[in-house]
Formats: C-alpha cells, structure tokens, sequence
C-alpha cells in the first residue's frame, strides 16, 4: 500500500490516487530538530540537482526552483492544463513535469511548486 504519492512527496486526499485503491493505512508523523532536519537534506539533496554541494547559507536561501528541460520545453500553452506530469501533479505544481533526466544524473529531478494553487 502506498498513499497519493511516494514518501516525503505533497500527499492529496483523492481515494482514487491511493495504491491499490481504498486501502486502509496509518500515518505516523516524525519531528525533528529543524536545523538538523535541513542540515540532512542539504547533505543529502535528493531530487534538487541545483541544491546539491552547496554551503548551508546558500542551500536554505536559494529558491526550490529549476529552469524546464527536456521534454517540458515540447509542451505548448494549450497542452499545459491536460499534461498529466510525474507523481500525479499538474503543469504548475512540479518542475519538471516529465521524468526527464538531468546533465546525465540517474536520480530524476523534482522540485514541487505551487501545492495549495495560491
């Protein structure tokens, strides 16, 4: 079983998104120091290619953003509000939509944008 989406990912409330569909499943919420929390991921930036190496300074200033690639930069303006994009997101919720890989990195980016559609 798995909830909307892997792991750490935005999780939304649609029963249809769960796997498989309906299951049953408890969630248990985790607290840590929230130095030491980034501290962890700055040293381990999955998914953030751009935030990888980085000074701690650096790391929690700079913006959680990246420029579209790859198959992104194929999609038209009409196309933008039915793409269906990796993990379930919308165009405007994750960068990049598509599981593109980055420069060659095994590991595909995901930078979630945009959440509560402010």
């Amino acid at each position: 079983d798995r909830l909307s989406r892997y792991k750490h990912w935005f999780q939304i409330e649609d029963e249809e998104m769960l796997q498989p569909p309906g299951s049953d499943m408890l969630v248990v919420a985790q607290f840590r120091n929230p130095y030491s929390w980034v501290e962890a991921m700055r040293w381990r930036a999955h998914h953030l290619p751009l935030h990888k190496g980085n000074s701690w300074v650096t790391f929690v200033t700079k913006l959680l953003i990246m420029s579209r690639y790859g198959t992104d930069l194929t999609v038209t303006s009409d196309q933008k509000a039915d793409v269906q994009c990796q993990e379930g997101y919308t165009w405007n919720e994750v960068i990049p939509c598509h599981r593109d890989q980055h420069k060659g990195l095994r590991e595909i980016p995901m930078y979630e944008l945009n959440h509560y559609k402010r």
